[in-house]
């Protein structure tokens, strides 16, 4: 579906989750919202091969209401994407992250996505926590509207590596480039390639 004839998921109890463990699975054209309650712990947790999610549109967060996470990738999850969605929510009720890609995973595929939508600062909307492989995080739009947002994707303090181009993000506090938008920790060997950040009104 599309708009109002997106089917809409509602989680309503903070241990609901959907596990997609089966291989070669492709959700489309479907509205999530992890917030019928709040704090869901694990929204979606994909542990399966080649799972693709695409054309979804996603509501991380209402007033007084957001989960923990709202997909995490795991790392059994090879070649997952998320491709084609949006995720919207409002900036007063913040998750911490809003895609967690954990692990070792290989050849993972986040691409023409629009977030709008609060996160954790300085972790983002979308988090490598561990040592991901052959990452290709290329063509998203992205405003983390947490206040003093500093960052939209963040890796850790990891041997990651990949390829991350042409994001184009904006965040709220006025910082050093060094340090917005897109953040990288220690060991990280992402290669990052024409990716824009702004964190002032009426700059670009």
């Amino acid at each position: 579906g599309r708009g109002s004839n997106m089917p809409t998921f509602t989680w309503t109890t903070t241990a609901a989750q959907w596990v997609i463990a089966v291989n070669d699975v492709l959700l489309a054209g479907i509205r999530i919202s992890p917030i019928g309650i709040n704090a869901v712990a694990l929204p979606i947790n994909i542990t399966g091969t080649d799972v693709g999610i695409a054309a979804c549109e996603f509501v991380v967060s209402a007033a007084a209401i957001a989960p923990a996470n709202v997909v995490t990738i795991a790392a059994t999850a090879l070649r997952a994407s998320i491709t084609f969605c949006s995720f919207r929510g409002l900036a007063a009720s913040v998750p911490t992250t809003v895609i967690t890609v954990a692990g070792a995973v290989t050849d993972v595929a986040i691409s023409d996505n629009e977030f709008n939508c609060p996160a954790v600062a300085a972790t983002g909307q979308i988090a490598v926590t561990g040592a991901a492989l052959g990452v290709k995080f290329f063509r998203n739009q992205m405003y983390n509207t947490a206040a003093a947002s500093t960052a939209c994707i963040s890796f850790a303090a990891a041997a990651s590596d990949g390829h991350v181009a042409y994001n184009i993000v904006c965040v709220l506090n006025n910082g050093t480039a060094t340090s917005q938008g897109i953040t990288f920790g220690a060991g990280s060997l992402v290669k990052p390639n024409q990716n824009f950040c702004t964190d002032q009104p009426q700059l670009s």
